[in-house]
């Protein structure tokens, strides 16, 4: 092997190795929680992950490992009184209402949920979450508002607030804020590491949009199938099973193109499946009810096919560029191949010990 090829591939394992921190590439910034509006009083039930509030919220995570236990809990309601029961701004007309932290605790799927209540004199009117401001800026959270109908309001740093229904006004139509959905399935191919890899596998030694019609395609038809069939609760496979067989597509793709194969639709399709079962988890972690599902899945759906053209449309030019600059096309997807092997490999291997 060529020194700058033994070179290369040790940096392929170096950067793999590094990289471990972002193997969990689905572990995606939400929350929800169920607000009931009953006479003068809204109670709220309200649900995070247990490590995204380790984060945001450090004096909680006392021994800073990033995960919070049921006695950091315990020894911090004063803190969540504060940082997320306070920051619930419930008001009544002009008139701020009071709310208070009922209980917190963790819960099974590793949450952390909190009980607020807020008394006001008369029917509350408006709602707006401001520990929003303390989560990542991507973080989206699903309220399930109960009006006396409930609905759904996907909220995040952009959109924050609830207007409830006045009595005697007529029960408002459910809220499936569709475009928020389609910008939530736009992110998240942008922010998944091993979807933008698996696609610059599938890119490596194409010459033209043209020859990723039919591997795409059916990389596309194969993941909106599972996606929906996940989100509809009729396919389930434990995220043990499915982000490490992610991952190592990643790498087999790397070895395809190693070997000086382009793949086609027998391996895209089946990876597509296990892709679209790793998309899911960004929609049934969120426990949309059932008037939702329908809107937030094509939505959904729409944002990431949207993304992936997108990655294809810039990836293609940019990599011929890039080859035609190189003088070797062929040594450049060879390096490139060696590192996407050695970093699907590494990854794999992380998501299956954790």
């Amino acid at each position: 092997m060529p020194s700058v090829a033994r070179l290369f591939v040790f940096l392929s394992i170096l950067i793999a190795l590094l990289s471990v921190r972002i193997a969990k590439a689905h572990t995606v910034g939400l929350s929800s929680g169920e607000y009931r509006v009953v006479e003068n009083t809204v109670s709220a039930t309200i649900v995070f992950a247990r490590d995204e509030v380790g984060k945001s919220l450090a004096e909680l995570d006392a021994d800073r490992d990033g995960f919070v236990t049921p006695n950091e809990v315990a020894r911090g309601k004063t803190l969540l009184e504060t940082k997320v029961a306070g920051s619930v701004y419930v008001s009544s007309g002009k008139q701020m209402c009071d709310s208070k932290l009922v209980d917190a605790a963790l819960v099974e799927g590793d949450g952390l949920m909190m009980r607020v209540d807020a008394s006001c004199p008369r029917r509350p009117t408006l709602m707006a979450l401001g520990f929003l401001n303390a989560l990542p800026v991507n973080h989206k959270h699903v309220a399930r508002v109960f009006d006396p109908e409930p609905h759904d309001e996907l909220l995040g740093r952009d959109r924050q607030s609830v207007e409830f229904t006045r009595s005697t006004e007529a029960p408002k139509a459910p809220s499936h804020a569709f475009v928020d959905f389609v910008r939530l399935g736009f992110l998240h191919i942008l922010s998944g590491a091993d979807h933008l890899l698996f696609l610059l596998g599938l890119l490596l030694g194409r010459k033209s949009i043209r020859e990723l019609v039919l591997p795409i395609t059916a990389f596309t038809v194969a993941h909106s199938a599972t996606l929906a069939l996940a989100v509809l609760d009729i396919v389930h496979l434990n995220a043990r099973f499915v982000e490490p067989a992610i991952a190592f597509s990643i790498a087999w793709v790397g070895f395809e193109s190693l070997r000086g194969r382009r793949p086609g639709v027998l391996v895209t399709f089946p990876f597509g499946l296990v892709h679209g079962l790793g998309f899911a988890s960004a929609l049934t972690d969120l426990h949309l009810g059932t008037s939702v599902v329908p809107s937030a899945l094509v939505g959904f759906n729409l944002g990431v096919e949207l993304g992936q053209l997108l990655v294809v449309s810039i990836a293609i030019p940019l990599l011929l560029f890039v080859q035609r600059r190189s003088g070797s096309a062929a040594r450049w997807t060879r390096f490139v191949g060696w590192g996407l092997v050695m970093i699907g490999l590494a990854w794999g291997v992380v998501r299956i010990a954790t």
